[in-house]
């Protein structure tokens, strides 16, 4: 893991050579921060890209507040670093302040393979064939998961995706049982593999997290469910907004925004889809790998 030094080398320049310089100096070090009030007094920096890193390096191994890094573990954020330390302005731009980051937050995967066109989704929402063949085809998906807002729903899913729970406890192997095109992708049941099982690392089923998180947007992740307080190891990924959902099942993730890849999987899988929930043609959609990224 990054130290403090590393996450402002990346979020603020962007040089290979410097952020290197700070990443070695972060590494697994405690870093030590300097103290804001003396520092705002002062010109943070006064002569150029170049020595600002550098004093940022100098300040920060010489001042006397410490910061572990255990400070900074998967579920934490930069933001206690901005509290740490006062705005940065970078000279000579005029004025331009440095905010730290949002937090970094837990990224998981599936590698999926099903028999089908290859199809994608455009800016506005519509279904545009790539490949009109019918053949077998592989691709990952990239999900976020929002493991600040509900941490325990993401980190049952986390752990279902690695499968440190132990041989066939986790989604590796398991199939997209229903599909409904222009609503959503389900899956999760690695148990009986028809949407009446699955299990969560938590117990057979666990409590509603909470309701934070809205169906606002396509691609989001979601807990399936029998009902209040029944949440296992079934989710589902949202294609269009499902916002009638709301306050019934819990939202913990979301498809990496942008990713062409991962569009083009779910896609491709929603065509597969029928208004039924069935598979059409009868092949599976499989999880052949998961993990963490």
């Amino acid at each position: 893991m990054r130290g403090m030094a590393g996450d402002v080398a990346l979020a603020m320049f962007g040089e290979s050579q410097e952020i290197g310089r700070l990443q070695e100096f972060g590494g697994e070090e405690t870093v030590r921060a300097f103290d804001r009030e003396q520092q705002m007094e002062k010109s943070l920096f006064p002569s150029g890209f170049h020595q600002n890193i550098n004093f940022i390096i100098e300040a920060l191994s010489s001042r006397k507040a410490a910061f572990s890094r255990t400070m900074f573990s998967r579920a934490s954020s930069t933001t206690a670093f901005a509290k740490a330390l006062p705005t940065f302005r970078l000279q000579p731009t005029s004025n331009r302040s440095f905010h730290a980051s949002a937090a970094i937050m837990v990224q998981t995967y599936f590698t999926v393979e099903w028999t089908g066109r290859l199809v994608t989704i455009d800016k506005a929402n519509n279904r545009v064939v790539v490949e009109p063949e019918e053949k077998l085809r592989k691709k990952t998906i990239k999900f976020n998961l929002f493991d600040k807002d509900v941490p325990k729903t993401a980190e049952n899913f986390r752990q279902l995706c690695t499968g440190e729970k132990g041989e066939n406890f986790g989604y590796k192997g398991s199939k997209f049982h229903r599909v409904i095109p222009q609503f959503m992708l389900q899956g999760g049941d690695f148990t009986r593999g028809n949407g009446t099982g699955g299990k969560s690392i938590y117990g057979e089923k666990f409590a509603d997290e909470n309701f934070k998180l809205s169906h606002t947007k396509p691609f989001l992740l979601s807990m399936a469910n029998a009902g209040p307080n029944t949440n296992g190891s079934q989710f589902f990924i949202t294609t269009v907004v499902t916002s009638w959902l709301d306050g019934r099942h819990v939202v913990f993730g979301e498809v990496v925004p942008g990713d062409e890849e991962s569009i083009q999987a779910i896609a491709s899988i929603e065509d597969r889809g029928s208004s039924s929930g069935a598979l059409k043609g009868g092949q599976p959609v499989t999880i052949v790998d998961c993990g963490e990224l």
